[in-house]
């Protein structure tokens, strides 16, 4: 019988939904990965990004069991705590990581910093964080995540892609920052699902082969 048992829990670990595979990431990669390695309190900061990735598939009681006592928003104003550490979940755009450098370019508004980023970032942001140096003294997770989609229900996801149509059939063409936002989005659930899927679109679309492009390309 205990055998039998464990191999049914086996089995619905197996059959995780997408939903709970997104917050699994997200608990264990990131929460419970920096609180881990600390022994007090600690700020979770968050842009409104990786907000939304995270309020679509965890509760802020999942958040705050594990040794977070504030959640606060990256843009807006907010107190500083200097003695204690600090993990920020935020996509890696220029805008995002200049306001977390800005924390650290007076005195500092935290401790020890868990920076992770909601996907792969570009050599401009990287820029930014070397040129930081109070944030890179203070420097203990510096990670990429792969987690940009929204899962609102247990078998869908969203990209949360703010007026697709309008920036794909623009009357002076295509916006030129769709293709990559869209693959890159794709390619973070691919690796959350830990899946190499097999790649089909349709070649009149030139948006359909941008994406495919991207996506097998950073898969590879």
């Amino acid at each position: 019988a205990p055998c039998s048992t464990m191999a049914a829990q086996a089995k619905k670990e197996e059959a995780r939904t997408m939903r709970e595979m997104l917050a699994r990431r997200l608990l264990d990669d990131v929460v419970h990965a920096a609180t881990s390695s600390c022994e007090g309190w600690m700020v979770l900061v968050m842009d409104a990004t990786a907000t939304r990735v995270l309020s679509s598939v965890v509760g802020m009681y999942d958040v705050m069991e594990a040794k977070i006592t504030l959640v606060e928003s990256l843009e807006r104003s907010r107190q500083a705590f200097r003695e204690m550490e600090v993990i920020y979940l935020v996509a890696p755009t220029v805008e995002s990581i200049q306001r977390v450098t800005e924390d650290f370019a007076g005195e500092p508004r935290y401790g020890d910093v868990h920076l992770f980023l909601t996907t792969p970032a570009p050599e401009a942001v990287m820029n930014l964080i070397r040129g930081s140096p109070k944030l890179v003294q203070r420097l203990k997770t510096l990670m990429e995540v792969n987690l940009e989609v929204l899962a609102p229900e247990s078998s869908t996801f969203l990209l949360d892609i703010p007026s697709p149509l309008p920036r794909m059939f623009a009357a002076d063409g295509m916006d030129p920052t769709l293709p990559p936002l869209v693959a890159r989005r794709l390619t973070s659930l691919c690796v959350t699902l830990n899946e190499r899927p097999t790649i089909r679109y349709q070649g009149t679309s030139v948006l359909a082969r941008q994406v495919a492009e991207m996506v097998s390309n950073t898969l590879e």
